[in-house]
């Protein structure tokens, strides 16, 4: 069987739209939820305590800098299901010495 360029084209493509979707979306979610749900503990943690003003704006930043720097991660969006537990103990921990 011959494939012509233009069928050849067509398969290429739906491969690499495959591969697209398929890298953009590996992760995605477990690493968003289990960082989103943490960021929000901190956040009404914070304005619970603190306000919302800019000092408690700088809290919230310290915490999460303590986290990453605690974790080894440059990112705090590099948080997921493999470091998330020992992310909340640190946060439990700073936040009963806050």
């Amino acid at each position: 069987m011959e494939v012509t360029q233009e069928q050849l084209h067509e398969m290429v493509q739906l491969e690499v739209n495959a591969a697209i979707a398929a890298k953009s979306l590996s992760g995605v979610k477990t690493l968003n939820i289990a960082w989103a749900e943490l960021k929000n503990d901190i956040s009404k943690f914070v304005n619970e305590n603190y306000g919302k003003n800019p000092k408690a704006y700088s809290l919230s930043d310290a915490i999460k800098t303590i986290i990453r720097f605690h974790l080894g991660v440059a990112n705090v969006y590099q948080i997921n299901e493999t470091n998330i537990d020992e992310a909340r103990r640190m946060f439990e921990l700073l936040k009963a010495n806050i």
